[in-house]
């Protein structure tokens, strides 16, 4: 049975802990006819999908099924950074997405975009499933996503439909990163004496 927090974001600190945990992980990358060591790919992989919502099959490229057409996009690289944005197109809808490059990650994205990466949405399933273990949290992409979005509205407090343009959501999934979580209502109800 899924773990019904699966797809909830992570809290602050739960995505501090996902990315410390990332930092200090080696992960071995196919390159050319050979194998690289990156001890950086894991934490910068974690931080661009929690800053930007961006999907897996963005960064890995892949087949797409529009209607009865199957479209080839290739896999995102530092072309996509124009000025202090990322742009990219959602898979499921075709939206261009505009993210803001948060300062954090600004030094780094253009190398991460063009450096050698998994050349399937599958293997980077795999390295999240591997984190998930190392870290005991739900580490899927979608999680993530819904990170973004609750980042967006929550700390940043963007306003609904501002993030909802953003990660070119639909209302109801938008609902998921207006309502706190549960540990934000916990911590509220006991600062008011419940």
């Amino acid at each position: 049975m899924r773990d019904p927090e699966s797809s909830d974001s992570f809290s602050l600190a739960q995505l501090e802990t996902v990315n410390r945990t990332a930092d200090g992980w080696t992960v071995k990358l196919q390159a050319g006819g050979g194998w690289i060591d990156d001890s950086l790919f894991m934490g910068r992989l974690t931080r661009t999908l929690a800053y930007t919502g961006m999907h897996i099959s963005v960064l890995s490229g892949g087949w797409r099924r529009q209607g009865e057409e199957r479209t080839y996009s290739p896999p995102l690289d530092s072309s996509a950074i124009r000025g202090d944005f990322l742009y990219w197109r959602r898979p499921k809808n075709e939206k261009p997405i505009a993210m803001p490059i948060k300062a954090e990650i600004a030094p780094w994205l253009p190398a991460f975009l063009d450096q050698v990466r998994p050349k399937t949405s599958r293997r980077y399933q795999q390295l999240l499933e591997e984190l998930e273990k190392k870290t005991g949290f739900a580490c899927n992409p979608l999680r993530f996503r819904h990170t973004c979005g609750v980042i967006l509205y929550h700390v940043l407090k963007l306003d609904a439909a501002t993030v909802q343009r953003m990660l070119g959501c639909t209302p109801d999934t938008m609902l998921r990163y207006v309502i706190r979580t549960k540990e934000e209502i916990r911590q509220e109800m006991v600062s008011k004496g419940w």
